[in-house]
């Protein structure tokens, strides 16, 4: 049977059947059998299923078939709340097959309807809300449930009948059979986990997590904290507690030493204690729990973040790193070790599946998450023709830090012109850094490209993001220069053919820092150099470029060329780390190679994508 032929899918005799649609597409229907045996033997599954596979569709039935007939739930996680409509979508082709009961939640900040021009929540700041209403709480928590709603939809449901959208979401995940939610709901530690909401067992509910290549990160982030000067000099004007005074004066000394030193570090946690035990007699843990104590019931928020910030600096010292970045004037406590926070949570689940189009290889993501060695890992193959790809290495360049001079950014400017002239249509280049792309910009200005350019700056506000996606379909012929760390490398959906090639600009590789050495020396110590070097350096960079170039083939009817420029994408170590099924060709002349691609003799010409998407909502 090919790969892209759709087949019947049944779940086991005795059990629902909740896939949504009559037939599977081929990689579709093995996965959908994969997560069911997985869901069924209570097993983890960690899935690399490409674009245009159907995640949702089989992550949400295979769960929900899972747990329906134990009560249990299941908690579907996203990274991005433009993620969340696909999801709810996918469950309500679910509804019709089966009256599940669903909630959309996000933060409360964003779900509030009384929220200030400043962003601050009236509820959290004095208690005193016209939403906050018991009665008309539980009865939007009720309507919730009897379709399932996205976010915006249930926000304005709740307006009509007066209850706060917030506090009704998490009255109703008592009852709910699905919650859509960000990672933070589950994994931040900060807010009150959903899990004791849910009001049943752990054990009894499925954990999803869409887009997991993002998880451990997010976990990092989470469970890091930054203390800035200027922090610590408003906290000072705002407290007239005189030992707390002393303990800001304290670590504000501590800062100033390292004044103008990039990345000082890493730093025992001993170093600002003794300082702290010498002039007030406390250490940080110390001073943070008297400031919780002392501002109980009197929220100050300033207060707040120095008390987590001197929390976090004492706990875990073996999974954090900590440096002082005297530049910016920061204090840095990092967690590195994400798998501390989400082994547990995998562990006390019925069993969990983690999916991404990029989570290659996944057995890396299932050590880092601390389910290595008992989570399945599985890869799958795109649904989509190979023919309608064509990867090209352009080996006459490098990005090599080295090596960058004002001959090199010419260099990839002139490819780029020379390529952008051969290629019908829109064209994205994703550069390394806002640096990087200034430079090459400025050489690209001064020559024919055949199309107008579209920059990503640096201070731009997601409007206005938007609307160069906006220019992309009108002018149908643009280059848009963009960074591959931004939202248009992973945040935005081009759908309908909008682009006709992808060009990723150098290696991005992390620059050196001392959380990266951290990390570094930790994994050599588990893995040896070798493997090390892979896991810290290579794997990430290698997942930045198939999300950037994963922007072009949304559909099985798309077809556009990836243009990787830097010589070290041919090296065995750089070409071993991506998949299997990435045929990757050296280019001897791009300009004739893209021109064969977009006009085959055999093949009619290349349609250019008309319709605009500014959402990253995955097809189900």
């Amino acid at each position: 049977m090919e790969a892209h032929e759709p087949i019947p899918v049944r779940a086991e005799r005795g059990h629902r059947d909740l896939f949504p649609f009559p037939q599977a597409r081929g990689g579709q229907g093995q996965f959908l059998e994969d997560a069911r045996s997985c869901m069924s033997n209570r097993v983890d599954l960690v899935a690399d299923a490409p674009t245009g596979l159907g995640k949702t569709a089989v992550g949400l039935s295979a769960s929900l078939e899972a747990v329906l007939p134990s009560q249990g739930a299941v908690l579907f996680l996203t990274s991005r709340q433009s993620q969340h409509r696909a999801a709810i979508e996918t469950a309500r082709y679910i509804w019709r097959r089966e009256k599940v009961k669903v909630v959309d939640l996000i933060s409360r900040e964003d779900m509030c309807l009384c929220r200030g021009r400043d962003g601050q929540v009236p509820c959290t700041e004095s208690g005193d809300c016209y939403f906050l209403d018991k009665e008309r709480v539980e009865a939007a928590a009720a309507r919730l449930l009897e379709y399932p709603l996205h976010v915006g939809e249930a926000m304005r449901l709740c307006v009509r009948m007066g209850g706060c959208p917030y506090l009704a979401a998490r009255a109703a995940l008592a009852r709910t059979d699905l919650m859509v939610g960000d990672y933070n709901h589950v994994f931040s530690g900060r807010d009150r986990p959903v899990l004791e909401d849910l009001g049943r067992p752990a054990c009894a509910s499925v954990l999803v997590v869409d887009e997991a290549h993002n998880l451990p990160s997010r976990i990092t982030e989470a469970h890091s904290q930054s203390l800035a000067r200027s922090q610590l000099c408003s906290a000072l004007k705002g407290t007239g507690n005189r030992h707390f005074r002393e303990a800001l004066t304290t670590i504000l000394a501590f800062l100033d030493r390292h004044a103008f030193e990039p990345n000082v570090g890493p730093i025992a946690v001993e170093a600002l204690d003794d300082d702290l035990e010498r002039e007030v007699g406390a250490n940080s843990g110390e001073i943070a729990q008297g400031i919780l104590e002392y501002y109980q019931g009197r929220p100050r928020k300033r207060m707040e973040e120095l008390a987590m910030f001197l929390q976090g600096w004492s706990s875990c010292p073996g999974a954090t790193i900590r440096f002082v970045d005297g530049v910016k004037g920061l204090l840095h406590n990092r967690f590195i070790e994400p798998g501390l926070i989400a082994g547990p949570l995998f562990e006390g689940m019925r069993c969990s599946l983690l999916m991404s189009g990029t989570l290659h290889p996944p057995s890396r993501f299932a050590e880092a998450l601390g389910i290595g060695d008992r989570a399945v890992c599985r890869q799958y193959a795109s649904p989509f023709p190979p023919e309608n790809r064509l990867v090209l290495v352009v080996p006459s360049v490098t990005s090599r830090f080295d090596r960058r001079d004002e001959s090199s950014y010419m260099a990839f400017a002139d490819v780029m012109a020379r390529a952008c002239r051969a290629v019908p249509g829109n064209v994205v280049a994703f550069f390394p850094s806002y640096d990087f792309l200034g430079r090459t910009e400025h050489f690209l200005r001064h020559m024919p490209l055949n199309k107008r350019t579209l920059v990503e700056r640096r201070e731009m506000a997601k409007a206005e993001k938007e609307a160069l996606i906006s220019e992309l379909v009108r002018e149908r012929s643009c280059l848009l220069l963009a960074t591959i760390g931004g939202s248009y490398a992973e945040g935005v959906d081009f759908r309908d053919n909008l682009l006709s090639a992808v060009f990723v600009v150098g290696l991005p590789l992390a620059p050196p820092s001392v959380e990266g050495d951290a990390i570094m020396s930790r994994l050599e110590r588990r893995h040896g150099p070798p493997k090390a070097a892979m896991y810290a350096r290579t794997y990430p960079a290698v997942t930045k470029v198939l999300q950037a170039a994963g922007r072009a083939v949304r559909s099985e009817t798309d077809r556009a060329a990836i243009i990787l420029l830097d010589d070290r994408y041919l090296s065995a170590t750089v070409r071993g780390a991506f998949p299997s099924g990435l045929r990757m060709e050296e280019s001897h002349d791009l300009s004739s190679e893209l021109e064969r691609f977009f006009d085959p003799p055999d093949h009619p010409a290349v349609e250019v994508g008309t319709a605009p998407v500014l959402t990253s909502a995955s097809k189900v």
